[in-house]
């Protein structure tokens, strides 16, 4: 039935009174009539007959739906617009599109959200020291200097087919050393400077550093010649010859499985001394790395005499070591003496005259005592001889070392050597020389009586 005077609900569609009629039970019956507004609910109940007449029934047809406007919003299921309006009307794909872009320009005038950095305690830490070592670079006021040289780790055994229970396990000298000696320096420099947990100046977000550094470390890239003056006046101009020789055939002798410490020819006809193969060797880099520590040790020369800083003294880690190297023959890892080169480089520079090297150290330093007699013994000869142009003399070397008797060079008992590391002279004949033993301890308190009364 049709509702003509009633309103379509939302998303209802009108319908239209000539294609929703239906068709009454039978075909000749007239349907009543449909009342009006104003007597719909007043008007009586329309009487029904018990009986109703026989009819022949047909089969209900459906109506047909309402057309639908092909649209994409809810104005069109009324059909109350125009096509034309419909085009205008922006469809669901475009005002997804309008909207993405909107979004976009929103994103792009948004200002980032930065993210808060949570530091761990290492971040803490890596930031404090980075600040601590950029005021190495400026003229910080520090007692101590700590010298570096990066060249020092090329110096390394490099023999092929070498086994660990052969000589690799006899190879105690290695860059490895250097490396532990770098960490007890940046120990020393936490210790020092109070930057342990707990101490006065310990990493902290907020804290900035302040007051001069314990020490100044110092990371040099100078090389001295092993060929310069001050090289060849310690070690001779022949000896440094054949060495630089050698360096330069080390890589190419390995390559090849020879060895690479073989020694060139003499030329007088008499055989040179063969090099030990267990406690020497060399490689490519060697060369390099021997000249870096000399240019270390020169920087902190030059750091010690230059009036302008308040440095007055250095430690300078480099390597190999030199305290068994004589002025002609390497030995037990030592190839220059570079204390020794050191004293004649400060001689030659800042006019050096005097000097004491102290050596502590589990083995007794026969190359250091060897070149300090013979270069002493030379002054002492000029001096006998009238000739006292101090320009011409060296300067005059005292030798003292705290060692174990029972170690290298002397674990074997060679006479020789068992006396020189135990040579005692006081200011005779222009020498200076003092060695003392080791002893055994059992306790702390027995090796600081020790310490008090033999050592100091």
């Amino acid at each position: 039935m049709a509702y003509p005077n009633s309103s379509p609900g939302p998303g209802r569609p009108l319908l239209d009174p000539s294609q929703t009629s239906m068709e009454g039970t039978t075909s000749n019956t007239p349907l009543p009539g449909t009342p009006g507004p104003s007597t719909a609910r007043n008007a009586p109940p329309t009487p029904h007959s018990a009986r109703r007449t026989p009819s022949r029934q047909t089969t209900p047809q459906a109506a047909p739906s309402p057309r639908l406007n092909r649209q994409q919003s809810r104005s069109s299921l009324s059909g109350q617009h125009t096509p034309d309006q419909a085009e205008k009307r922006p469809t669901p794909k475009r005002s997804i599109s309008n909207l993405i872009s909107g979004l976009r320009e929103a994103q792009a005038t948004m200002k980032p959200i930065v993210e808060p950095v949570v530091l761990t305690a290492p971040d803490v830490a890596k930031i404090h020291f980075a600040r601590e070592l950029a005021k190495m670079e400026d003229d910080v006021v520090a007692e101590t200097l700590v010298v570096l040289h990066d060249a020092c780790y090329g110096h390394r055994f490099s023999r092929p087919k070498t086994s660990k229970g052969n000589n690799l396990a006899m190879i105690v000298e290695r860059p490895e050393r250097l490396h532990a000696g770098v960490l007890g320096a940046a120990t020393a420099f936490v210790r020092m400077g109070r930057h342990e947990q707990g101490g006065r100046h310990a990493p902290h977000p907020e804290r900035k550093t302040d007051g001069p550094p314990p020490f100044k470390i110092r990371r040099t890239a100078r090389e001295l010649e092993v060929t310069s003056p001050c090289v060849t006046s310690v070690h001779g101009t022949g000896w440094m010859g054949e060495l630089r020789g050698m360096c330069g055939l080390a890589g190419e002798r390995l390559a090849k499985g020879e060895k690479e410490l073989t020694r060139s020819a003499s030329t007088d006809g008499i055989e040179k001394r063969r090099f030990h193969q267990g406690d020497l060797y060399l490689c490519q880099e060697s060369l390099q790395a021997f000249q870096g520590a000399l240019g270390g040790v020169a920087d902190a020369v030059d750091a010690v005499f230059d009036s302008r800083t308040q440095t007055s003294r250095a430690f300078v880690a480099v390597r190999p070591p030199g305290h068994h190297c004589s002025a002609d023959f390497p030995s037990g890892f030592c190839w220059l003496n570079n204390v020794h080169v050191g004293l004649e480089y400060a001689a030659q520079t800042h006019g050096l005259t005097h000097a004491a090297i102290i050596d502590f150290d589990l083995h007794h330093g026969d190359g250091s005592q060897a070149i300090t007699w013979e270069r002493n013994g030379k002054n002492y000869v000029k001096r006998q001889n009238g000739k006292l142009n101090k320009s011409k003399l060296g300067p005059d070397i005292g030798y003292y070392s705290l060692h174990d008797i029972n170690s290298y060079p002397c674990e074997l008992g060679d006479d020789e050597k068992v006396q020189a590391a135990s040579l005692c002279i006081e200011n005779a004949h222009c020498q200076s020389i003092w060695n003392v033993h080791l002893q055994t301890w059992k306790s702390i308190d027995e090796f600081w009586q020790l310490y008090e009364d033999r050592y100091r």
